[in-house]
């Protein structure tokens, strides 16, 4: 292997022109480490190049657990190699002979894939190397996966709380802020505030008292401490005065106590979720874990999922010896979400439930060698504070001049560079993207097939 992923073929740079050559683009192996933030516009080429990270990952046995919002990346799990399985993919009442239809589509394929010096016996390689794993979350469709703890507490947690009290109160925030959005959808924040605080008191107890939330027993455990608080006060005013105003507190219970009947219990069912069962692997394969978010409506929902994959990594990460070498890549395909107060990343003055977990991961991942990569065709609504733990950037085409601007000053590109940066955001073609990388070094390049 040579020292890196191979994600495409680099540009040479002529004055304003592009001319393309002949050798490969090679992302260092240890920048992965460093996280990784790709954007561009859609039809840009973003999912490919992510696809491109995840299949070269493979070959440095380093697996993946993924977040699907669009069901696009769950196609990697399609490696076609032969002439017939080719025809099963050529739409029924295609004009043509679909046997030579079939043998062009295959030629086509490996063609590209030799132009960026992938063999067809590099392509079996990888489908014999790579095991695929689709999670459906409150779904049947691919392997169901269980998110019934959403409250349960970390690892000895009130060693955590003496350790490192700002992450034991915020872990408690991110959670219970995830909980409470999916039981209050589309609600203003200011107008359940009360609800969300009570709930905080509660699991912040809850973890400091050794009281189990796990499962269907702890919803149950957490509907009585509802029902009967463990404390007196909220602050300066007794819970009465605090929760049970506008019948706050019987609406939080019937809400929580949905979780344990009809399609919600679906949530209960599964395989575990955790890293663990993500890292599991037959026949030393290297597993690509992807949970696809497709079947899942509502945002509030995606972003319970998301924050509680996130918390999963960080209770593996607190197991681990540090290392600088990529042992996950965690990678989103659309950090952005739906935009605005539905992305997953969002800047002021928005607020999502995944977020924590993300900056967290962002911030302390690279010493326990949990790789980001995060990508978005929504820049102007992303946390670009954040994304500055991001040391490498992939930028395609941008489609207005705030968002060229907004990108480049995140990337911190100025002086010669800047003007060729931002003329190639601007006429980019499908495929094509700058780099900066760990190092502020800027490279022009075509991604691989």
């Amino acid at each position: 292997l040579k020292s890196g992923l191979s994600i495409g073929k680099e540009y040479s740079m002529v004055g304003a022109r592009k001319y393309e050559a002949s050798n490969s683009y090679y992302l260092p192996i240890e920048d992965l480490a460093k996280h990784i933030f790709i954007c561009g516009i859609t039809g840009s080429g973003k999912t490919v190049l992510g696809k491109a990270i995840l299949e070269e990952a493979v070959k440095y046995n380093i697996p993946s657990i993924v977040i699907d919002l669009k069901g696009d990346i769950s196609s990697l799990a399609l490696i076609l190699s032969t002439v017939d399985e080719f025809k099963m993919w050529i739409e029924k009442g295609h004009k043509g002979n679909i046997d030579v239809i079939a043998e062009k589509e295959h030629q086509h394929h490996y063609a590209n894939l030799e132009t960026f010096g992938i063999t067809k016996e590099d392509a079996l390689e990888y489908k014999k190397k790579a095991q695929f794993r689709i999670f459906t979350p409150r779904s049947n469709k691919g392997i169901p996966i269980e998110f019934g703890s959403p409250l349960s507490a970390p690892p000895s947690p009130t060693d955590l709380y003496k350790d490192d009290p700002e992450d034991f109160n915020g872990l408690v925030n991110s959670l219970t802020g995830a909980f409470i959005d999916r039981l209050y959808p589309g609600k203003k924040r200011s107008k359940i505030e009360n609800e969300r605080n009570y709930l905080y008191e509660i699991v912040h107890y809850a973890w400091l008292h050794d009281i189990d939330l796990r499962g269907v027993n702890g919803i149950r455990a957490l509907l009585k401490m509802i029902i009967e608080p463990p404390f007196q006060q909220i602050g300066g005013l007794p819970v009465e005065d605090y929760i049970d105003a506008e019948n706050r507190r019987k609406r939080l219970i019937n809400k929580v106590n949905t979780l344990l009947s009809g399609p919600e219990t679906m949530w209960f069912e599964g395989e575990p979720c955790t890293v663990d069962t993500f890292l599991k692997s037959e026949d030393e394969r290297v597993p690509i874990n992807i949970i696809n978010l497709v079947e899942i409506d509502y945002f509030e929902d995606r972003s319970f999922v998301v924050a509680q994959i996130t918390y999963e990594i960080q209770k593996w990460m607190r197991k681990q010896q540090g290392t600088t070498y990529p042992r996950i890549i965690f990678f989103i395909d659309e950090i952005g979400g739906g935009g605005g107060k539905q992305a997953l990343f969002p800047s002021f003055p928005y607020e999502c439930a995944a977020k924590w977990g993300l900056n967290y991961l962002v911030r302390q991942g690279r010493s326990f060698g949990v790789c980001c990569v995060f990508a978005t065709q929504n820049p102007g609504d992303i946390d670009y504070k954040g994304l500055s733990n991001c040391h490498t950037w992939i930028i395609g085409k941008l489609a207005t001049e705030r968002d060229r601007k907004k990108v480049m000053e995140g990337m911190e590109v100025w002086g010669l560079n800047a003007e060729k940066v931002r003329r190639n955001l601007a006429t980019a073609q499908s495929g094509d993207f700058i780099v900066k990388d760990a190092r502020g070094d800027i490279k022009f390049i075509k991604e691989r097939w």
